[in-house]
């Protein structure tokens, strides 16, 4: 064992120091931000009650105040109903008390006559044939005996307002996002960007990649059917041979590694550490690039973009509600937002979970993009294939920076929780870079 005195001076410098310090003072910074976003959802939680309850009371009172309305609406048409039957039937009692009062006086008239000696036989015809003549045609009119009710009937959408279960369906909806605590907040309009290294890894047909550390990358070989670990300084460590030739890679819940082979219409899936293949995922079409974020899954399938629910256990597909072209690398937004390029028509494209469009971007120093990704803000990077440059997308649509200094740029991928990235060129070049404030 060494002393502590022994330990080279190189490792505990005044400028390692500075850094160590500035790396725990963000760490320290970011920690403070998200408990101070939790104290007020907090707070928010608190007034949510109050603000249900005036929610509900006014709902409660209108809801009352609609009732007494159609109450007081109905009894008046109940009211007027009434009033015109009524109407009717005393119309019907009248004409029919006038043909009453019309026989009593000439049977009264007969009888009169028949009964008075002194009156001519004459006059006693007479008034039998009046009589019968008044009987025969009062005989042959109509006779409706008008009868009238009024029904009531409460209405079934009424009559559940008195068997109602609950007035509000009250959820709780938690999410977690994953907070990168030491990365640094950069001005991306004006922060340096420092090359780290660049190198050449050769007989490497480049497609994508990923960080499996601060200084190892894995890269997708599209032609030799392999992946190539290596560290930023360009040293070959490893080469993983695949059942296919690969094109696209992502991260999946930190420790496996998922990769397309679009001609086996396959999905691999490497444990991050041993680089073992651990399962071989059946897709019923080429797979182009991929993107994850729990248990949801892109992939750009070149004329579709596809989403699977529960990729790796039920493997359930759901095509998005779009029909594209040239659609071979997407990304998953922080808020679940779909992202993925059209290299034929030189636009960027971003969906919502249902397949509406959020935003299309173009711009006209973006020539054939191929690789994009996101950081850990939201902020979309994506590379001009042609226009040799690098496009800063702010998550609403907006251009926010454009980098120079790479060729032939065919993928882009953040370490997770920093501001170093680096891009893959053609011919298997790779350059790695690190955003940092001016």
């Amino acid at each position: 064992f060494c002393q502590l005195e022994d330990v080279d001076a190189n490792t505990v410098g005044p400028h390692n120091v500075k850094n160590l310090q500035a790396e725990v003072e963000t760490m320290c910074s970011n920690l403070e931000q998200i408990i101070t976003d939790e104290k007020t959802n907090m707070s928010c939680l608190d007034n949510a009650s109050d603000k249900f309850a005036k929610e509900l009371s006014g709902i409660t009172t209108s809801i009352i105040a609609t009732i007494k309305k159609l109450e007081e609406k109905h009894l008046d048409e109940t009211a007027k109903l009434i009033k015109e039957s009524k109407s009717k039937l005393e119309n019907s009692v009248q004409s029919l008390e006038h043909r009453l009062s019309y026989l009593q006086y000439w049977k009264e008239k007969l009888t009169k006559n028949v009964s008075n000696e002194t009156i001519l036989k004459t006059n006693e015809i007479l008034s039998y044939i009046k009589m019968k003549h008044i009987y025969e045609s009062m005989g042959n009119l109509d006779y409706p005996k008008l009868e009238i009710s009024i029904q009531t009937e409460i209405l079934d959408s009424v009559q559940k307002l008195t068997s109602l279960s609950c007035l509000a369906k009250t959820t709780s909806r938690e999410k977690s996002k994953q907070c990168a605590i030491n990365q640094r907040i950069v001005d991306l309009k004006c922060a340096y960007v420092v090359n780290v290294s660049e190198f050449t890894i050769k007989n490497c047909n480049l497609h994508d990649g990923e960080f499996l550390s601060r200084d190892k990358l894995l890269l997708t070989g599209y032609k030799n059917k392999r992946c190539v670990l290596c560290n930023t300084d360009g040293v070959v460590l490893q080469e993983i041979p695949l059942p296919g030739n690969p094109w696209g890679m992502c991260m999946h819940v930190g420790n496996e590694v998922l990769v397309t082979l679009p001609l086996s219409q396959k999905v691999v899936v490497l444990d991050a550490n041993s680089l073992e293949i651990k399962q071989s995922v059946h897709i019923d079409r080429r797979c182009f690039g991929i993107s994850t974020s729990g248990n949801t899954a892109v992939i750009g399938a070149r004329d579709s973009v596809l989403m699977f629910d529960n990729f790796l256990d039920k493997n359930i597909c759901r095509p998005l509600a779009t029909k594209t072209k040239y659609a071979d690398d997407v990304a998953l937004g922080g808020d679940g937002n779909i992202i993925f390029t059209n290299y034929s028509e030189n636009v960027l494209n971003t969906f919502d979970k249902s397949g509406k469009m959020l935003f299309k971007y173009s711009h006209e120093e973006l020539k054939s993009p191929y690789g994009l990704t996101v950081d850990g803000h939201g902020n979309i990077f994506v590379c001009g294939g042609t226009s040799n440059n690098i496009h800063i997308v702010s998550n609403d649509g907006k251009t926010l920076r454009i980098l120079k200094g790479v060729q032939n740029p065919l993928c882009i991928k953040f370490l997770r929780g920093t501001n170093r990235f680096f891009v893959g060129e053609e011919d298997g070049r790779v350059k790695v870079f690190e955003l940092q404030n001016s």
